[in-house]
């Protein structure tokens, strides 16, 4: 059993699934468990909002995938947002378009990142949708990048530098 630990919050466990894996396979709760999963980007970096939601609503996508029989989805974070915890932003910092819809995406209103990501996996749970959350960079832009070079050019890919040290 896995207690999921999540900026420093343990998640309820009351509607946890139990992992296993077996001759090769993953199993939920027992039973195997296909993977078919999409991923969505956008919270990993400054602009710290999936993509998209500014045309639609959380629901719409999460509808798309659950009629598709997607069962998994991927979402992106960085380290300086989750330890940090900004508020959720309705603009980008970098070109002031919306991030998200406010009349389509209700519930993000008012958040922070980390309870915007915990209001995402919800509502994909709501979907019977697991999401897989993935450290993608520690920090949310490096100096110097421009508007959409958000991956630094000497970074050797640890969870941890100098500002982030691994202790943290």
């Amino acid at each position: 059993r896995f207690l999921l630990l999540f900026g420093g919050r343990a998640m309820p466990t009351s509607n946890m699934i139990e992992w296993t894996a077996s001759a090769g396979r993953i199993h939920a709760n027992g039973e195997v468990f296909n993977i078919k999963g999409a991923h969505w980007f956008g919270t990993e970096g400054q602009h710290a909002m999936l993509y998209g939601l500014e045309k639609h609503g959380l629901d719409y996508y999460l509808e798309f995938l659950a009629a598709n029989k997607f069962n998994s989805l991927r979402l992106l974070f960085n380290h300086e947002y989750v330890l940090s915890d900004p508020p959720t932003p309705y603009t980008d910092s970098r070109d002031g378009k919306a991030t998200f819809d406010p009349g389509t995406t209700p519930e993000l209103v008012g958040t922070t990142y980390v309870t915007m990501l915990e209001t995402i996996v919800k509502k994909a749970a709501e979907h019977n949708i697991v999401v897989l959350l993935a450290a993608h960079r520690i920090h949310s832009h490096y100096p110097g990048q421009s508007l959409h070079a958000e991956w630094p050019g000497n970074w050797d890919g640890l969870w941890f530098d100098g500002q982030y040290p691994e202790s943290r």
